[in-house]
């Protein structure tokens, strides 16, 4: 995945998506086979930055989501 210095998902990934990736993405979570410990979080991490930047391919997926409150900036 990639991201800036900061650690925020790049504006580029995020258009890089359509429904497919988006669907992919939302089931990977049920196969719970990640290398690493972090990458299930960084996988939820683009998901939710899917949901604010491309709510249009994540309205199926939005319970997966943590629902509290998150600044959008």
């Amino acid at each position: 995945m990639k991201s800036t210095i900061e650690n925020k998902i790049s504006d580029e990934l995020l258009n890089s998506f359509y429904k497919e990736m988006s669907l992919k993405l939302a089931k990977r979570p049920e196969e719970d086979n990640y290398n690493k410990p972090f990458d299930g979080l960084k996988e939820s991490n683009l998901l939710r930055d899917l949901a604010i930047n491309r709510p249009e391919l994540t309205i199926n997926y939005i319970h997966l989501n943590d629902q509290s409150p998150f600044d959008e900036n």
